[in-house]
């Protein structure tokens, strides 16, 4: 019985020991912190309670991290001290001396003006900054004369989660308002469901084309079917998780827009497919960048795709025009990942780069 006893003791000891040390250590932690930034403090604490997510990534703050900062500020109101920062889940002291750093080196004026254009000189409409934050999928859509193509993209290690497209080879030339709803129908019934859908803009044709009246026809076509397929899209319940479909006669269905377009030429130009003022083929880069090999690779500045090896094998299986079309849907989709989900600012740079006269900063 004495020896449990003096145990129980040990323990306990051993146990006030261990509070001490972690209590004086946090507190040491806090002062640190507090005393470092002093001067600017003021200054920090305002840039992290009215940031947007956006904002605060562009401070090069991990998607983690923000996730938490948003969280902690809406659950427990405004930070007060650089202390209550501290308590945000996974921060500690040497994260936050960084994020400190960047705030008091960065312009926050410029930060908030940089990351508003970047993404309004890329995508129309504006896409919102929760929208940004919360996304976990998004569907690229790729529509040409030739067919239409969709690739979906999972933001867990930028994965191509699904990979398809359609051939027009069966659709005549010239469609009547009532083809195009049922092709665009069709397309929408077989595109997955993810948090946002992205077309490419279709470029404006030049006077040379604009002479041409099957030209003139076909990119008149292509741009009833893109209308067509943001109004499917939209208001489709599978496609569009927020719609709210009024209960009564009298309400209206509430609609979010889920659809958005990159700028014309932008994927190509990432994916150096654009030489001089024309596309060229895609599938050689495209089929190097997914699928690499020690005798072959590009040197692009986008993030890695993790694909399934069946979707490897499903493409290299495909001719020349299943490939042409798989291909430019999956440059949608990374352009977007990229500049308007990332924020990966290599891919930012090759793109401002690749076109001096373009305003991206």
């Amino acid at each position: 019985m004495f020896s449990f006893n003096r145990n129980i003791f040990r323990l306990q000891t051993h146990i006030k020991f261990l509070i001490r040390h972690f209590t004086s250590s946090s507190a040491n932690s806090f002062s640190s912190v507090e005393t470092t930034f002093e001067e600017n403090c003021d200054k920090i604490l305002h840039i992290l309670n009215t940031s947007t997510p956006e904002t605060l990534l562009r401070l090069e703050v991990s998607h983690a991290h923000v996730k938490d900062i948003i969280k902690c500020r809406t659950e427990r109101g405004s930070f007060k001290s650089l202390v209550d920062v501290l308590q945000v889940n996974g921060m500690g002291d040497n994260i936050l001396k960084k994020i400190c750093d960047k705030i008091i080196k960065q312009d926050y004026a410029r930060l908030q003006t940089t990351a508003k254009k970047q993404i309004k000189n890329i995508i129309t409409p504006d896409i919102k900054a929760s929208m940004i934050f919360n996304l976990q999928s998004a569907v690229a859509i790729h529509v040409d004369t030739i067919g239409v193509s969709w690739a979906r993209l999972s933001k867990t290690d930028n994965t191509l989660t699904d990979w398809h497209y359609e051939h027009f080879r069966n659709i005549p030339e010239k469609l009547s308002p009532a083809g195009i709803f049922e092709l665009a129908l069709h397309v929408v019934e077989k595109t997955p469901s993810a948090d946002v859908y992205v077309f490419e803009t279709l470029p404006v044709l030049n006077m040379q084309n604009k002479s041409k009246p099957s030209t003139v026809y076909s990119h008149n076509q292509q741009t009833e079917i893109l209308s067509m397929l943001l109004a499917l899209l939209n208001t489709s319940k599978v496609h569009n998780k927020d719609l709210c479909v009024g209960t009564s006669e009298d309400s209206r269905p509430k609609i979010e827009n889920k659809v958005f377009y990159i700028r014309s030429y932008i994927p190509a130009r990432l994916f150096k497919t654009f030489i001089g003022s024309e596309k060229v083929s895609s599938t050689v880069t495209v089929s190097e960048f997914l699928i690499p090999t020690f005798t072959r690779s590009v040197n692009l500045c986008c993030t890695p795709v993790t694909l399934t090896s069946d979707l490897k094998e499903m493409y290299m299986k495909q001719g020349s025009v299943g490939k042409e079309l798989l291909s430019q849907a999956v440059m949608l989709g990374c352009a977007f990942m990229d500049l308007c989900i990332y924020k990966n600012q290599d891919t930012l740079k090759a793109l401002q780069g690749g076109k001096k006269k373009t305003k991206l900063c």
